[in-house]
């Protein structure tokens, strides 16, 4: 859908590897800033319009990386702005089956007339099980499957028969019952341990694995992640999820799984003062 010389609008803070991926495939790439309740519009709105992009590639629920999601009022009005300016919205949702299934889908408004829905097992299974699933208008659905044939042929039959049975045999309904009771219990501890930490959490998770933590003005973003990795800690730098790297104020995306590590904290709280 994408030929050299296109432009695509990205969420920044957004997924850094579809940056890479983008650019790799020579695609100009424009940010729309994230806010707690979803996309800025008025962004988005002038963006569209002046850049004509094709796709929008956005996660609107438990976003990757600030971990919140839209609201029904802002993607009723997405959907209205990305018609008006003929821009196909590709809408990733990994984490849907720990989500309430009310969340506010953009494909389920949008009937997949100009929406690309793309999901995923591997945040909810194994990350070592590489099984997603896309749904699309008919046409471009046909497309896609024509398109993966000349590419990679076929994905794993054996992955796709182990996803299958779990789910017809009801283990990953089971499975999801108990991660989503984690994913609460751990959300919780991550963001009390936080701010006893001094890390300013601007957007409530709103059920998947990610917190976007701020820290205090001044903090050199590059220096503390080095420092970090002297002492085996792998952080991830909030610039690195702005698809033009620009310095924003200093931030981390952090896994709730691991917000409460001793060590983790106790290095923080150095910066932080705490």
């Amino acid at each position: 859908m994408l030929q050299p010389g296109d432009t695509a609008l990205v969420d920044t803070p957004g997924y850094y590897p579809l940056f890479g991926k983008l650019k790799l495939a020579k695609v100009a790439i424009a940010g729309v800033r994230r806010r707690a309740d979803g996309p800025d519009l008025e962004e988005f709105a002038a963006k569209a319009a002046a850049l004509r992009p094709k796709l929008f590639f956005t996660q609107p629920l438990a976003h990757n990386p600030t971990g919140g999601s839209l609201s029904i009022a802002v993607a009723h009005r997405l959907l209205q702005i990305a018609a008006r300016h003929g821009v196909t919205i590709v809408e990733d949702d990994p984490f849907a089956d720990v989500l309430p299934a009310s969340s506010p889908r953009l494909a389920a408004l949008d009937q997949l007339e100009r929406v690309i829905y793309v999901g995923t097992f591997s945040k909810t299974l194994s990350a070592s099980l590489r099984v997603g699933y896309i749904a699309a208008a008919p046409a471009l659905a046909k497309s896609l499957c024509d398109l993966k044939m000349l590419t990679v042929v076929s994905t794993s039959d054996y992955v796709e028969r182990l996803v299958y049975t779990l789910i017809a045999g009801g283990q990953y309904l089971r499975h999801l019952r108990r991660l989503r009771s984690r994913i609460e219990a751990a959300r919780e501890a991550a963001l009390a341990a936080l701010d006893r930490a001094g890390v300013a959490v601007p957007v409530t998770p709103a059920g998947g694995y990610y917190v976007w933590g701020e820290l205090p003005a001044g903090i050199d973003e590059a220096a503390l992640v080095r420092t970090a990795a002297d002492r085996g800690l792998f952080l991830a730098p909030g610039s690195v999820f702005a698809p033009e790297r620009s310095s924003g104020p200093p931030a981390l995306r952090i896994n709730i799984a691991y917000a409460t590590d001793p060590r983790f904290l106790e290095f923080i709280a150095g910066y932080t003062g705490r």
